[in-house]
């Protein structure tokens, strides 16, 4: 802690880029039992990263808050699905293979309170790691870009609103096995209702996802009922209708999820 409103984090941490990943993934603050299209493992949003990471806000004039969080980490590792094309895991390692590190972060303001507006950046660059299929070949650097905007409004005791944008971009390269470069992007907008003494609460979601593999691109409409027994402590009932050219993508889900947080 640097004082009262600022703190050094060093080691893995999740991703301070976007928003739902380091506020809302944990499943008893998450209003549905599963993430938003496009923001789970192979989609557009990072998940975790090495580094340092510098966190904080402060309150401004007029009532205004400013919260950050900026770091500078090992970023992400690139590497084939088969012969699909670029396959982007954005699980944070203690390895590094082209020696630079990314940095970016995200700003969130508050012009007034129950209202965030956020912007996240990063930049930097990754190396291909073409495994056995690029023996002996070096591999050039390419750029890696993220970029994404959220809001969050709690319009009422009852009603909260919120959405997302994000999108990864990594470069062409054309000196490389894999020469094309590769675009990962997702959205969601949701909306939560809470009625019955705040005990019952129910969900939409609507999100569309982008990679360059089937199974991660696909549109999704999510619905929830929630009966919430203590902050913290729910019982979830939500089902996904999906959309996609993939015939696994496309599979439609219901699902029940006790979640507990302390």
């Amino acid at each position: 802690m640097l004082g009262d409103s600022s703190a050094v984090v060093v080691g893995k941490f999740l991703s301070p880029v976007g928003y739902f990943f380091q506020n809302l993934h944990p499943s008893w603050i998450n209003k549905l039992a599963s993430v938003p299209a496009g923001f789970g493992h192979g989609g557009a949003a990072p998940l975790t990263d090495v580094g340092v990471q510098l966190r904080g806000g402060r309150a401004l004039a007029d009532g205004h808050q400013l919260n950050y969080a900026l770091y500078v980490a090992n970023g992400p590792r690139l590497g084939l699905e088969g012969m699909e094309g670029l396959d982007l895991d954005v699980e944070g390692s203690s390895t590094n293979r082209d020696g630079e590190r990314v940095w970016g972060g995200r700003v969130g303001w508050l012009p007034r309170p129950g209202l965030e507006l956020g912007a996240s950046l990063t930049r930097g660059d990754v190396v291909l790691d073409p495994g056995e299929m690029g023996i002996g070949m070096a591999e050039p650097t390419r750029a890696y870009r993220v970029e994404g905007v959220d809001v969050a409004w709690q319009a009422s005791r009852a009603v909260s609103l919120r959405g997302e944008w994000i999108r990864q971009r990594v470069g062409d390269a054309p000196m490389s096995l894999a020469p094309d470069g590769a675009t990962w992007r997702a959205w969601y907008v949701q909306g939560a209702y809470r009625f019955g003494a705040d005990r019952w609460e129910t969900v939409l979601r609507v999100g569309d996802s982008l990679s360059p593999h089937g199974e991660s691109t696909f549109q999704q409409t999510a619905l929830g009922l929630n009966y919430l027994f203590r902050p913290g402590t729910q019982l979830k009932l939500s089902w996904e209708i999906n959309d996609s050219d993939n015939a696994e993508a496309e599979a439609d889900r219901v699902l029940l999820q006790l979640a507990h947080g302390f």
